[in-house]
């Protein structure tokens, strides 16, 4: 079989973390996609191409905390990423992905409270779905009680969960970390096909975020530095709006109302500040 040119062109999968500013990531990317056009080719989260690779991944998860037959979701995945290539163009320039889909669901989803439990499995399937390409990915992470407590706020955000924050967090298995699933990812890969950058490293970085991803896409400095800076992405709500969000889930508004109200809420969280906003990075 005639294998095209760009089948051995590396790709470089992000899977976020989630909660480690990766929505604010892929905006910078997004917005700079003229500049990095020559040097890589840029498949991000909101892209309806990566859509069906998002879905597989998530069916993937779920199956595997159901202790269901895995077969379909697998072969999904394999389709996905099959058509996923056949749109590629052909040439040898890295093709970034980034969706936070492909590391699972955050705590708390789908009655799971284990840290990104299937990680090293979905990676493991990408890597094969991917290959005779080189596969490499990047990982980001963050301090644990930070990062928990923004998976918490996003778990209000976005679901309808009713736990107030010490509840959540006492469902979280003692001793999790975000550690743990991302050394069971590199045992998996092993270490030289895995780049762990820390978030607060690289929010102090004069090259601004992302730039772990590109750097390992092989951009050289000078061009991450002159892309303009991330903007401010899905920030954690403050805690005014955080509560109101709280007694929204609870109330017995109906679900298409309370779409309504929360999209109006994070869309103009210092409505409901209460305290002092501290500055903090993306999220």
């Amino acid at each position: 079989m005639n294998v095209p040119p760009h089948t051995h062109a590396p790709v470089i999968l992000h899977p976020g973390l989630p909660r480690t500013a990766s929505t604010a990531l892929q905006a910078r990317l997004r917005g700079a996609g003229s500049e990095l056009a020559p040097h890589a080719q840029l498949l991000l989260r909101g892209n309806g191409v990566l859509r069906p690779l998002a879905s597989a991944a998530l069916a993937f998860h779920k199956a595997t905390l159901r202790n269901a037959d895995t077969g379909a979701s697998r072969a999904g995945l394999f389709a996905a990423v099959r058509d996923l290539r056949a749109g590629l163009e052909p040439d040898q320039r890295p093709i970034v992905i980034s969706h936070e889909a492909l590391a699972g669901h955050l705590p708390g989803l789908h009655r799971c409270w284990e840290v990104f439990p299937t990680l090293a499995d979905i990676g493991v399937l990408l890597r094969e779905a991917f290959a005779p390409h080189p596969v490499r990915f990047v990982v980001y992470t963050r301090t644990f009680d930070a990062w928990i407590d923004s998976a918490y706020n996003q778990a209000v955000k976005t679901e309808r969960v009713k736990l107030d924050r010490d509840a959540f967090l006492a469902k979280v298995p003692p001793g999790a970390s975000l550690s743990a699933p991302v050394e069971a990812l590199r045992h998996a890969l092993g270490a030289e096909n895995l780049a762990e950058v820390a978030l607060e490293d690289e929010a102090a970085s004069p090259l601004g975020l992302g730039a772990g991803l590109l750097r390992v896409a092989g951009l050289p400095d000078e061009v991450i530095a002159s892309l303009p800076a991330a903007p401010v992405r899905n920030a954690d709500l403050p805690p005014g709006a955080l509560s109101l969000m709280l007694k929204l889930n609870r109330s017995d508004l109906p679900g298409r109302k309370l779409q309504q109200v929360r999209r109006a809420i994070s869309a103009h969280p210092q409505v409901f500040q209460d305290t002092p906003r501290r500055k903090t990075m993306p999220t």
